[in-house]
């Protein structure tokens, strides 16, 4: 058996050292964006066209994009009535850096009307890991955004992830590249059949009665925080390397992207649960962030931390990294709001090259 498995391997690799002075292949056959509608939870494109749909009639001066932090941490209509001004919020739960790049690529230039402001609500060092949480679960929310030419998307976020020997199964086995084509495909087959045996209507009800089942609010308040948090972990422990290198991130093109629409960008770092305790974030991070803020003030984008913010206390904390949805939520956006107006005040007064702004939050509250 062992005999057999040595043989597979070599063949396989004098195959893979035979193909190479041939190239990489073509972009498509080694990114697959074939994902079935069923799948990914939609028809078409309807979650891209809704959501141009929806900033088109709101027409927003202020578009924030994130994931869970922003969903959960800011009100939106609360923050439109602070600010006496349309506001919007871009966010969809556990995404990252790839998918905020592609939401400003490929939602804001559809816009009729553009906005002043674009935010991107971020954790840490998130900004600037181009490959996280864009595989398994997390790919189909990419395709839905993703345009047909996305060569920076796919050097960033996926191949310059890949080492030789999945390169070339990529290239040369069809099934290895539509992995995640049939995941998708057989998790739509067993949706169907646990639909039929429990007489659902459809299989979106099974995905109902699954959240129903589980939903947080049945779950023990402290596991369920502490589960939170081992995830956390789990995924920080991943991306220890604090090295800044924004040429290899979606950090630049974001930026440049925003300018291209006379757009100011403005990157918003929220405060995480081990900020409570001061002195807890670790010295690499600490130098990340002095590196971000001279990038950010070099390229003329804002940079609001609130990290230190006094104000928000343990009880503002939900599950895990989350402010809860009451008290959490409405102090934050306050907040949030009120550091705003100072750059609204500023675009009307100046021209977009002219903006030079990093703040740091105030540590009162």
């Amino acid at each position: 058996m062992a005999r057999s498995i040595l043989l597979f391997a070599t063949v396989l690799l004098c195959f893979a050292l035979f193909t190479l002075p041939f190239g990489l292949p073509q972009r498509m056959a080694l990114v697959d964006r074939q994902i079935t509608p069923q799948a990914a939870g939609m028809v078409g494109d309807k979650y891209y066209d809704d959501v141009v749909r929806k900033l088109n009639h709101r027409q927003p001066e202020l578009i924030l994009i994130g994931n869970s932090m922003l969903g959960e941490g800011v009100d939106e209509r609360q923050l439109e009535s602070l600010l006496d001004m349309p506001a919007a919020a871009v966010w969809n739960g556990g995404v990252g850096s790839a998918w905020w790049y592609l939401a400003v690529k490929n939602i804001i230039p559809q816009l009729k009307k553009k906005p002043v402001l674009v935010g991107i609500v971020f954790r840490d060092n998130h900004l600037t890991l181009p490959a996280m949480r864009v595989t398994g679960k997390h790919k189909p929310l990419i395709d839905r955004l993703a345009g047909e030419n996305e060569a920076l998307l796919d050097r960033l976020a996926y191949l310059s992830q890949e080492n030789f020997l999945s390169l070339q199964l990529k290239k040369h086995i069809p099934l290895f590249n539509k992995r995640e084509y049939y995941k998708q495909a057989v998790d739509v087959v067993l949706k169907r059949a646990a639909s039929i045996l429990l007489r659902l209507p459809n299989t979106k009800s099974v995905d109902q009665a699954a959240a129903s089942v589980f939903a947080s609010g049945k779950m023990i308040p402290a596991l369920l925080n502490q589960r939170q948090l081992d995830d956390e972990r789990q995924q920080d422990s991943a991306k220890e390397d604090m090295t800044f290198q924004p040429e290899k991130t979606f950090l630049k093109p974001i930026i440049e992207l925003c300018r291209e629409q006379n757009i100011q960008p403005v990157f918003i770092r929220v405060k995480r649960r081990r900020d409570l305790e001061p002195g807890k974030q670790p010295p690499e991070l600490l130098a990340y962030m002095d590196n971000l803020r001279k990038y950010l003030q070099n390229n003329k984008a804002h940079l609001l931390d609130y990290t230190d913010h006094h104000a928000i206390q343990k009880e503002h904390f939900g599950e895990g990294d989350h402010l809860n949805r009451q008290s959490g939520r409405q102090l934050f956006t306050v907040l949030l709001a009120n550091d705003l107006k100072k750059y609204f005040a500023a675009a009307r007064k100046m021209t977009f090259p002219a903006w030079n702004l990093v703040m740091r939050v105030p540590l009162k509250g």
